[in-house]
């Protein structure tokens, strides 16, 4: 699987990344929404891992941008955040995302939303 993961630490995105190629996924990462979309439109991912709280662009509207110009295929989003609230997690799933991954999350919960996705 042709794996986007986005996060603005950068050690999320080393270890997530490290571990999904150990997994034998194509991964590509990126630490900014506006990095996520350059990337995204030369990588053109089958999934895209974004955390929410991006410091250019909110993870609701990259998933748009992923889903919409983008991307020359469907995107699955998986929403990848540390806020817990049940509202936010099923609201957040219902209207932009396929999945919420709840930070800090272990590989097999990363590898289920995956394979959901």
């Amino acid at each position: 699987m042709r794996v986007l993961v986005v996060d603005d630490e950068q050690e999320v995105t080393h270890v997530i990344g490290s571990a999904l190629r150990d997994r034998g996924h194509q991964v590509a990462v990126a630490s900014t929404g506006h990095q996520a979309i350059e990337i995204a439109e030369r990588f053109q991912p089958d999934v895209a891992l974004v955390d929410i709280g991006l410091p250019d662009i909110d993870g609701v509207t990259l998933a748009e941008l992923l889903r919409g110009t983008v991307s020359a295929k469907p995107v699955r989003v998986i929403a990848f955040s540390g806020r817990a609230e049940r509202r936010l997690r099923a609201a957040v799933r219902r209207d932009h995302f396929d999945e919420y991954v709840l930070k800090p999350a272990t590989m097999d919960a990363i590898e289920r939303a995956l394979s959901a996705a």
